[in-house]
């Protein structure tokens, strides 16, 4: 009776070893999936798992392995490239009991075409003024970062410490990509004097960007100090730099009730506080500014603009916002304080401009100053607080500005007239939400349906779409020395942010269109043209034209991507390539069918004996 039972045993044991055999050899399949917000990897939590270990392998096939308890891992990467990375959810014993699928994260190298991306809180306060090195025909460069936003950003709950200072100022661009920066919020001055999203930018591009409900509130606790203070949403201070098709909306309460006895400018702006020469574009402001302080330069838009090189330049512009700045100072008999207010819807000084164009200025501005105890008369309010001195009417050329005159009485705080130096136009609020108010000689000055809209109220800056910026093709520059090939470069003059690090300059010819002199792209890349006999520009198999270097018309030969109608129009690029011979005014277009091809021909005889 033994028999039986001892043979059903083994046979219990050896299925229970067989089935063993056959689970422990059987591979996990990927059971659950990763997700990527920004550079944080992300899942959801696996029943029976005590921990979880990542995996990350590099391009080169090497990496690395960490464990965590938690359901997310920042990932750490600053090389650029491509990684990849797996989830094992282990359980007490160690045993993997889930696996992942694989998850390719992608960190940009930081150029234009490959920018580094943004999508989270954390990941916008990592932005630095690092560099890339970028290679234009036989030169190399380090050039700024270029960086892309890829998602709303939500700021609620923290004190935002501003990117970029006067020692280390962003200098790179910051696309904004039609995206919102959200709950902004500024309560302490920083030791640099220069508060906002970012804190002092130069060379910068900023484009593209909603700032949404933000709130700049310093009290006597906030530390506020320093011989200059810059304070604005989108930045403090910005130094020869682009401001580009921005909207904000927000509340600045700066200083209420202080009294001061010293002499410190402060410079206030619903976008920027200070902004030193440079090009403003496209931007708009809706809310309330209230600055007081010893010297007091508040504006909706821009507290206080410089002109210098690259000349300052505002066109496009909105600003509905109300306005107040208070300057108050003690011993000021003793000349150790100033009280001084200059206080304006759109910027409250501006001293120098190439041009101020098609903006509209909605709200109102006040000013007042008391100087030990009693009140007096130096201040200044209206459009602008201040415009380059009363006696500066061409510093400030103004053109088709529009603005409430139901609450605004002047133009320039500092001029009772406004002189024929400029064209603005006061309206009641009806003519402001009338289309035809802004009828001025044969054209809209507000350009409806490229920049501007009206619709049942005031007019309104267009709204901000994604980054789409068409990309022209590829160039090769070819030399040739009868049958050898002396050089071959392949380049890319995408839209660039700095053309000047390869001696570039756009240059507007012909019909407002703005391009590179072909010269400069030439000798930028290293392409000689000692010795040269012609120049020829194909397009695929088709060729365009032939130069002989010493053509006066060569010399006038504009490689354009893109057209600049006029300072009230925004900028159109092009889905490739035009050629502009600006000596006989002749464009070639339809240039998109195939890579650009530039040979340079070198006279042979020449170049031996040179050797020679």
């Amino acid at each position: 009776m033994r028999k039986p039972k001892l043979i059903l045993a083994i046979l219990i044991l050896t299925l229970a070893v067989t089935a063993c055999l056959f689970s422990c050899k059987e591979t996990i399949k990927p059971s659950f999936s990763l997700s990527f917000n920004g550079a944080t990897l992300s899942w959801e939590e696996v029943r029976g798992a005590s921990y979880y270990t990542v995996n990350c392998f590099f391009p080169d096939g090497s990496g690395y392995s960490v464990s965590t308890k938690k359901t997310d891992y920042a990932c750490p990467q600053s090389e650029s490239g491509d990684y990849v990375y797996s989830v094992s959810a282990k359980g007490k014993n160690g045993k993997t009991v889930a696996l992942s699928e694989n998850k390719l994260y992608h960190l940009g190298k930081g150029s234009h075409l490959d920018p580094i991306l943004i999508s989270g809180a954390d990941e916008l306060a990592s932005v630095f003024t690092g560099t890339y090195d970028l290679t234009f025909g036989n030169s190399k460069v380090s050039a700024p970062l270029y960086y892309r936003l890829t998602a709303d950003v939500d700021l609620a709950g923290l004190d935002w410490t501003p990117i970029g200072t006067s020692t280390y100022p962003f200098a790179g661009v910051f696309d904004g990509n039609g995206h919102s920066i959200k709950n902004l919020t500024l309560t302490k001055c920083n030791t640099d004097a220069k508060v906002g999203l970012f804190g002092s930018v130069k060379t910068a591009v900023i484009k593209n960007l909603t700032i949404e409900g933000a709130n700049l509130s310093f009290d006597k606790n906030s530390g506020v100090k320093g011989n200059s203070i810059n304070l604005g949403f989108l930045c403090g201070y910005a130094l020869s730099s682009v401001i580009d098709n921005c909207r904000v909306t927000g509340n600045i309460n700066v200083l209420k009730g202080i009294v001061t006895t010293g002499s410190v400018n402060m410079y206030v702006g619903g976008i920027v506080g200070q902004m030193a020469s440079g090009k403003f574009f496209n931007n708009s402001f809706s809310g309330s500014v209230f600055a007081q302080y010893s010297a007091v330069f508040a504006g909706g838009l821009i507290g206080y603009a410089t002109n210098a090189s690259p000349r300052f330049v505002m066109t496009n512009c909105l600003s509905e916002a109300t306005v107040a700045g208070v300057a108050t100072g003690y011993n000021v008999t003793t000349q150790a304080s100033t009280a001084i207010a200059r206080v304006g819807v759109i910027a409250g000084s501006i001293a120098g401009s190439e041009r101020i164009a098609s903006c509209l200025a909605i709200g109102s501005s006040s000013a007042e100053t008391t100087r030990d105890g009693t009140a007096e008369s130096s201040v200044s309010s209206g459009v602008f607080g201040n415009t380059a001195g009363s006696s500066g009417v061409n510093s400030v050329p103004i053109h088709n500005l529009f603005y409430s005159a139901d609450t605004l009485s002047r133009v320039s705080g500092t001029r009772s007239s406004i002189g024929s130096a400029y064209s603005a136009y006061g309206l009641t609020d009806d003519e402001l939400k009338n289309k035809d108010s802004y009828f001025v000689s044969s054209s809209y000055a507000l350009s409806f349906g490229d920049v501007w809209e009206i619709e049942d109220g005031y007019p309104f800056l267009k709204g901000i779409a994604a980054s789409a910026d068409p990309l022209p093709q590829t160039i090769s520059i070819t030399g040739k020395t009868g049958e050898k090939t002396d050089y071959d470069y392949t380049l890319s003059l995408e839209q660039t942010f700095n053309p000047s690090y390869f001696a570039l300059s756009v240059q507007g010819k012909t019909a407002y269109y703005f391009g590179y002199h072909l010269n400069t792209i030439l000798n930028a890349v290293g392409a000689s043209l000692t010795n040269a006999e012609n120049v020829t520009i194909e397009i695929g198999e088709r060729e365009i034209r032939t130069f002989t270097v010493q053509q006066a018309s060569f010399s006038s030969t504009y490689l354009t991507y893109g057209y600049f109608p006029s300072y009230e129009r925004k900028a159109e690029l092009l889905p490739s390539y035009e050629i502009i011979d600006a000596g006989s005014l002749t464009v070639y277009d339809d240039l998109s069918e195939g890579e650009i091809k530039i040979t340079i021909t070198y006279d042979e005889t020449a170049v031996n004996e040179a050797e020679e």
